[in-house]
């Protein structure tokens, strides 16, 4: 090719390799990389965000020392209605208190010992109170409980996906 009679075959030469490398690189341009599915460990260290909320207990009143299913259960209640009334949803953490910035590991020995009982009673009553307030399909179909051990103690993780209609929130059916 670098004869000059051949100079037309060179140009469309490299006028087909101009192409192809720019087909490459605006193909690869469009594609990204997997999102990395964060770890509960990383999503506690971050914080509090749009889609994360913590509660340090879901019954037990920290301030007052005492329990108080009503109004701590409305607390819990407000958050998963506000992340199904968003976009994106959102995770609860119950068990996590974050106090100037600083998370720590409260767990739910607390709320346990209000609701008399262990991880089962206090699951039965958060389910309780989803029902009670928005419905067996949103439960079912729009929230997950899962429980995880850290720092040796237990906290609860509800993640939220949008509801499909809106969920309102007057005050708090009893679960």
């Amino acid at each position: 090719l670098w004869k000059i009679e051949n100079f037309e075959l060179f140009l469309n030469k490299r006028r087909e390799m101009i192409a192809h490398a720019l087909n490459d690189y605006l193909e690869n341009l469009t594609q990204t990389l997997p999102e990395r599915e964060l770890s509960l460990e990383d999503i506690i260290e971050y914080g509090e965000t749009q889609t994360v909320e913590f509660k340090e207990t879901l019954v037990w009143d920290v301030v007052e020392e005492k329990c108080d299913k009503k109004n701590r259960g409305f607390d819990a209640i407000k958050a998963i209605a506000a992340f199904g009334n968003s976009f994106e949803g959102g995770r609860l953490i119950i068990g996590v208190a974050e106090i100037d910035d600083k998370r720590e590991i409260k767990g739910l020995v607390r709320d346990y010992q209000c609701l008399k009982g262990d991880r089962d009673d206090f699951e039965r009553h958060l389910k309780g109170l989803i029902i009670n307030n928005f419905g067996s399909t949103f439960s079912s179909l729009r929230s997950s409980i899962s429980f995880v051990t850290m720092d040796s103690k237990e906290i609860c993780e509800i993640v939220i996906e949008p509801s499909s209609n809106p969920l309102y929130l007057d005050e708090i059916k009893n679960g």
